[in-house]
C-alpha cells in the first residue's frame, strides 16, 4: 500500500515538473519574439528617414509600399502584445497568438529567401537595428531559427493535441495493418 502511494506522489511530482519545464519554455519563447518584435519596431521607427528609403526600395507597388512602411512596424508592436498577453490573461483563446507568429515568420522568412535568391534582384534589408546589416544569407538562416523557435512555441501550445493525433494516427495505422496481416494469412 505504501509502494503505491509512493509512486503516486512520484508520478504527481513528475507531472508538475513536466508543467513547469514547458511553463518555462513557453515564456523564454515568448520573451525572444517580444524582444525581437519590440526591438525591430523600435528601430524601424527611430531611423525613420533610412527605413522609409529602403522600403521604396523594395520591390513592391509605391502604394503598397507606403502602407508597409506603416504596417510592418504597427504589426510587429502587435505581435509583441499579443505575446505578453498571457501573462497577464490566461485565456484559451490566446492560444491561437504562437500559431500567428509562426505565421508571420513564415512570411519574413519566405522574403529573406526570396532577396537572398535575388529574384527582384538586389533588395536592400529594411529590417531595424543589428539585421540590417546582415547580408541576405545570414538573414535567411537567423529566420529559420527563429522559424523553428517559433514552431516550437506553439507546439507547447498544442501538445496534448498534438500528441492525441499522433498516437491516434499511429493506431490507425497499426491496426490497418495489423488486419492486412490477418488477411494476408487467411
Amino acid at each position: 500500500m505504501e509502494m503505491i502511494e509512493t509512486l503516486k506522489s512520484l508520478n504527481e511530482k513528475k507531472m508538475i515538473i513536466k508543467k513547469w519545464v514547458y511553463l518555462i519554455a513557453d515564456a523564454l519563447i515568448r520573451v525572444v519574439f517580444i524582444s525581437l518584435y519590440s526591438y525591430t519596431a523600435v528601430m524601424k521607427i527611430a531611423e525613420f528617414k533610412v527605413y522609409r528609403i529602403k522600403m521604396y526600395k523594395q520591390p513592391f507597388a509605391d502604394w503598397f509600399t507606403e502602407v508597409l512602411i506603416y504596417a510592418l512596424p504597427a504589426i510587429e508592436i502587435g505581435m509583441a502584445t499579443l505575446l505578453i498577453l498571457p501573462f497577464f490573461l490566461p485565456n484559451r483563446r490566446l492560444r491561437i497568438v504562437p500559431v500567428i507568429n509562426v505565421l508571420l515568420m513564415a512570411s519574413f522568412t519566405a522574403y529573406a529567401w526570396m532577396a537572398k535568391e535575388k529574384i527582384f534582384g538586389y533588395i536592400p534589408c529594411a529590417c531595424g537595428g543589428i539585421f540590417q546589416d546582415m547580408e541576405w544569407p545570414e538573414h535567411y538562416r537567423v529566420n529559420w531559427i527563429l522559424m523553428i523557435l517559433a514552431v516550437g512555441g506553439a507546439c507547447l501550445q498544442y501538445w496534448p493535441e498534438i500528441r492525441l493525433i499522433t498516437i491516434n494516427l499511429y493506431n490507425r495505422l497499426f491496426r490497418k495493418s495489423h488486419r492486412a496481416q490477418k488477411v494476408l494469412r487467411n
